[in-house]
């Protein structure tokens, strides 16, 4: 399973890049796809494969020294049968998550370091309203101070032009019994139990498995909706994209809005 979310630029901002964050984000999630069909690789492997590849496609047309270039967050988990049992392995790069549940073991799999380094520049008390006179202002100033410290020792890691950043990841392998449920989302989806935390993770994952991820994602958007203006839980965006796909004894099955 691969969930990429791209990073949005706003207007104010340029990207050195002719193409689009969707066009960057769909070209990279169709290349891990292609890299993951040998299913020996390591993900770390796989995934500096895909923005080689990716780099590759608009080389000669884009700056991607800019650093605005276009950049997705990406998480991984890939099953494997073997001998001893089921494993489970999983890489996670930016603000994507993988969470398991296995028994009594539920667990997050995400990486912090771009929520961390963006504390420094803003929390969330310092966001005005949504569609405020100044927000897009805001917006635009945070984007250009995170650029400042993306991919670089100290700030944060993300997939854009430089294969190398994949060796940052967040990475593992981990054994499952056969009843485990694991899901890869979006951070736009994981605001139910992080950001608004209408339910517990363990909750999370089982409203996933009895009611599969759209129910979640309508739940979430309505949980927006309630809060139009951010008043509540003070955010860059009313609504954010929101993927999740999941493995689990239900049935292999995903959802994007």
């Amino acid at each position: 399973m691969v969930v990429v979310d791209g990073a949005g630029t706003p207007p104010a901002l340029a990207s050195g890049c002719v193409h689009s964050v969707a066009w960057y984000s769909s070209s990279l999630g169709a290349s891990v796809l292609k890299h993951l069909q040998d299913g020996d690789s390591c993900l770390v492997d796989v995934l500096a494969s895909a923005i080689a590849e990716v780099a590759d496609l608009h080389s000669g047309t884009c700056d991607l020294d800019h650093p605005g270039t276009p950049s997705a967050a990406v998480a991984i988990a890939r099953l494997r049968e073997t001998a001893s049992g089921l494993l489970l392995d999983y890489l996670v790069l930016a603000d994507c998550s993988v969470v398991l549940a296995d028994g009594e073991r539920v667990e997050v799999i995400s990486d912090r370091r771009e929520a961390e380094v963006g504390a420094r520049f803003r929390t969330p008390e310092m966001w005005s309203h949504i569609d405020g006179p100044h927000h897009q202002e805001e917006i635009a100033a945070y984007m250009s101070d995170m650029r400042s410290v993306r991919n670089r020792r100290g700030g944060f890691w993300v997939a854009a032009a430089d294969a190398a950043v994949a060796s940052e990841a967040i990475r593992g392998t981990t054994a499952l019994g056969r009843g485990a449920v694991v899901a890869v989302m979006s951070d736009g989806a994981s605001r139910v139990f992080d950001l608004f935390e209408a339910m517990t993770v363990a909750q999370f994952v089982r409203a996933l498995k009895d009611r599969g991820p759209e129910a979640l994602i309508e739940e979430l958007r309505r949980i927006e909706a309630g809060d139009p203006q951010g008043k509540r839980w003070p955010r860059a965006k009313r609504h954010d994209d929101a993927s999740i796909a999941l493995s689990s004894d239900r049935e292999d099955t995903g959802n994007s809005r």
